[in-house]
């Protein structure tokens, strides 16, 4: 997946930040090709210039959603927080994936209805309270097989 930098509306001090997720197979290995009876990972990692990085509070919020191409589960997968730290500038969120999360037994339709092909969409959300900020980023860039 991508280099993606944050959305940060409105953006008076022009301060920056990236996001990236990569989808991870069960030896740790970037993949696109996932077995549906092994656990596999999604690692998350996101910057913010050293800027913003002293006015921040709060919380982020890591979601991880699929959505079948054809029949299949579409949804949210996996989720979590990550305090903000003041002055930290680099944050990592792993989320794995347990094993038979997705259907292995991918049946036969002679349309092709049920193809065992995901979108991968990783959504980034800034939160201060019970307040959601302006400050987000999404990676949806990742489409795995898994069978």
């Amino acid at each position: 997946m991508a280099d993606l930098a944050i959305h940060i509306f409105p953006n008076p001090m022009a301060v920056s930040g990236t996001f990236t997720a990569q989808v991870l197979d069960n030896a740790g290995s970037p993949a696109d090709v996932i077995e549906a009876g092994l656990d596999f990972q999604v690692k998350c990692d996101w910057t913010i210039d050293k800027d913003l990085a002293k006015l921040l509070g709060g919380t982020w919020h890591v979601d991880l959603y699929a959505e079948s191409i054809g029949q299949g589960f579409e949804g949210r997968v996996a989720g979590d927080f990550e305090p903000v730290v003041p002055g930290e500038t680099s944050y990592t969120k792993t989320f794995t994936v347990p094993a038979d999360t997705f259907a292995d037994d991918t049946p036969v339709h002679p349309l092709g209805d049920y193809s065992g092909v995901y979108k991968m969409s990783v959504v980034l959300t800034h939160h201060n309270g019970a307040v959601t900020t302006s400050i987000c980023a999404v990676d949806n860039e990742a489409t795995v097989l898994i069978r």
